[in-house]
């Protein structure tokens, strides 16, 4: 029998070393890529069960507003006595309404409107964001206009040249902006005779309705 001297002894000892410790590197890669791989999956698992969730959640909104949208029609008229010129126009039928006319000579506010979804509010509050105003008033137009002129000049607020697609022969002003209590909204403002009309949405989550509902359908007899 042949005996290996000491040089192939350290020779079969290295070879074994560094197969042990390949056999160890192996075994530790193997368990990370396994742990790995692993807490990859739940990973995936947990964002896809979280992107299904999040997906309900945006499909039940979309059908909410689109009942939403459904339940506001058909829509409501609302038409104001002939003494206070006929104004008429059309608002979601899922809004509560409540309009003080008034024939008494010499009242400053004819006309004062509220309207708001489902019940209307207090009608005395300055915080509240009414989903619709409506006043008619006895000050001349260029008086009502002025502070918005101002306000313009500060750039608060546009102002621009507004022509009621059913009143084509009167030419008044609309309003984007900052409005009376801060708050942000879109304001018709419309010459009518000796008076003069304010119509406006005092929030622009109406502002959709407000011009694609109330602004088409305004009329009223000049």
């Amino acid at each position: 029998m042949k005996r290996l001297n000491n040089q192939g002894a350290a020779f079969t000892g290295l070879i074994i070393g560094t197969l042990g410790l390949f056999l160890i590197g192996s075994i530790g890669f193997g368990l990370w890529a396994y742990i790995g791989r692993e807490d990859f999956k739940k990973n995936s698992d947990a964002k896809a069960a979280q992107a299904v969730e999040v997906a309900k959640i945006q499909l039940a909104q979309e059908k909410d507003a689109e009942f939403a949208e459904r339940e506001k029609s058909p829509l409501k008229t609302y038409t104001s006595p002939a003494a206070q010129g006929s104004i008429s126009f059309t608002f979601p039928k899922t809004w509560s309404g409540l309009v003080s006319e008034s024939s008494q000579s010499g009242d400053p506010k004819p006309l004062d409107g509220y309207f708001y979804p489902n019940y209307l509010p207090s009608v005395t509050s300055t915080t509240i964001a009414y989903a619709l105003r409506l006043e008619l008033l006895t000050q001349a137009y260029d008086q009502v206009l002025s502070p918005f002129n101002n306000q313009a000049s500060s750039g608060t607020v546009r102002v621009t040249a507004f022509r009621p697609d059913k009143v084509p022969s009167v030419v008044g002003v609309k309003i984007e902006g900052t409005l009376p209590n801060n708050k942000q909204g879109i304001m018709l403002v419309l010459p009518l005779r000796d008076k003069t009309i304010k119509l406006w949405t005092e929030s622009t989550d109406f502002s959709a309705d407000f011009n694609n509902s109330v602004i088409p359908s305004l009329s009223f007899v000049p």
